[in-house]
Parts: C-alpha cells; structure tokens; sequence
C-alpha cells in the first residue's frame, strides 16, 4: 500500500502537523508521518571520523521551532480525499 504514497504536508510547524493529522484521523484516512532533524549536521566522513556532529557543535542561535521538518503521506488512492479534508473549512 505504502509503495505509492503522495505527500500532503510538509512543515516545521506542530500545531499545524496536529491539525491536519486530526483531519485525516476523523476523515478515516490512513497516512505515515517522517520527521527530518535540520540540525545543520553534514554526513561527511570527516563528521563520522570525529563524531562532530550537532550534540558537540550546540544550537546556539537558531530558532527551536525549526529544528525539525514534518512529512506526512498518504496512499495515492487517498490522496484527493486527503487534501478535500485538509482544506475543508
């Protein structure tokens, strides 16, 4: 089912992520949420090699909310069913 997934959201926002998920849930309609980290830390081997990565580098300065990306996607059978009851009201 999971093979052929649409995205419907993409956002640093929570209350916006909430939102949308209870939508889906009251519309019945099933969808896989992915949190991406923008942490600002780089795969690279040199990372790896020193373990440099954001917990020995800190934050300081950016903005906690956004610090993580939301995904949510929903079978492509769904998916105009999903963005009715997203954009619903």
């Amino acid at each position: 089912m999971w093979l052929s997934k649409k995205e419907v959201f993409v956002g640093t926002d929570m209350s916006e992520l909430y939102k949308i998920k209870a939508k889906l849930d009251q519309g019945g309609i099933r969808y896989k949420q992915k949190v991406v980290a923008n942490d600002g830390a780089e795969s690279s081997l040199f990372t790896a090699m020193f373990k440099m990565e954001r917990r020995s580098r800190g934050s300081y300065g950016q903005n906690p909310d956004y610090m993580k990306t939301y995904y949510l996607y929903v079978s492509s059978k769904d998916y105009e069913e999903a963005l009715y009851l997203i954009n619903k009201d």
